[in-house]
């Protein structure tokens, strides 16, 4: 036969077993919740990254067009000085105007002028200086 000790026992592990019963579906709960939050907050974040993912392309794609522009005003600019076989590519700003070859002092120009200065009525050469001529503009995008 069942005594009174044995019922008093299972009673009190049928509330425990309730007592844990409750909190495990509580926390089930509570879970379920942080879940479905968690999976919430995914959705957003992967929204963003796809618009990050758009926006990076498109940023991407305007960065190579402006470097292919510039690559394009490079070569337009240089094709000019390549095409020319009378100045060099690169002529160092202050022999600007070239010289001729074996030429010690700075070229002289006739302006059809008589020039009347201290030495009176010489020949209208005038010597350029290099303060007189500025020096060849140079376009530096670097």
């Amino acid at each position: 036969m069942i005594s009174l000790e044995q019922i008093r026992s299972l009673q009190e592990r049928v509330h425990t077993a309730v007592s844990r019963i409750r909190t495990l579906s509580a926390e089930n709960a509570t879970l379920k919740e942080r879940l479905e939050s968690n999976e919430k907050r995914i959705s957003e974040l992967e929204t963003l990254i796809s618009a990050f993912k758009s926006d990076q392309e498109e940023i991407e794609a305007g960065i190579v067009a402006a470097l292919r522009h510039l690559d394009e005003l490079e070569d337009s600019v240089s094709e000019p000085s390549a095409l020319s076989a009378d100045t060099p590519a690169e002529a160092p700003a202050d022999d600007w105007p070239a010289q001729p070859a074996g030429a010690d002092e700075p070229v002289a120009v006739d302006n059809g002028a008589e020039d009347i200065g201290a030495e009176g009525g010489e020949s209208g050469d005038v010597d350029i200086d290099e303060e007189d001529s500025g020096p060849e503009p140079e376009l530096d995008i670097f």
